[in-house]
């Protein structure tokens, strides 16, 4: 399922957080898919192939990192361009991120400005590698 504007699914169980970057992400002109799990984020990510994943680390089964694994052992799912957005803030965190092939890592609370520039920099590297 495709629209003409890129399709970004965010999976994270803070309902306030969802709901304001959905109406960015929106306004921006992206088609934006909420999912509050990591079993429902990977039910949508088959669902509507989403060209970004922006993504929770702490969340309920499962997590972001167990998540990003499952991708990668799918070929038809494992480029999806992925961002983790969590309040993990160590080093170790995210290097592990990093190191699972996610795409960047923002920590929470985040800039909404950076957020964006982010993921347009993800749409864009994503864009010039097809």
């Amino acid at each position: 399922m495709r629209t003409s504007s890129p399709i970004i699914l965010i999976i994270d169980d803070e309902n306030k957080l969802v709901f304001g970057l959905k109406a960015l992400l929106q306004r921006e002109g992206y088609t934006v898919y909420t999912a509050s799990n990591g079993s429902q984020g990977l039910q949508y990510i088959k669902q509507y192939q989403p060209n970004l994943i922006i993504c929770d680390v702490m969340m309920p089964p499962p997590n972001g990192f167990a998540l990003k694994k499952i991708l990668l052992e799918d070929k038809r799912l494992a480029a999806i361009p992925f961002i983790f957005s969590t309040a993990r803030t160590g080093g170790a965190d995210i290097i592990a991120g990093l190191n699972l092939g996610a795409d960047d890592y923002v920590t929470k609370p985040f800039n909404i400005e950076e957020l964006l520039a982010r993921v347009r920099a993800v749409l864009r590297r994503s864009n010039a590698l097809r």
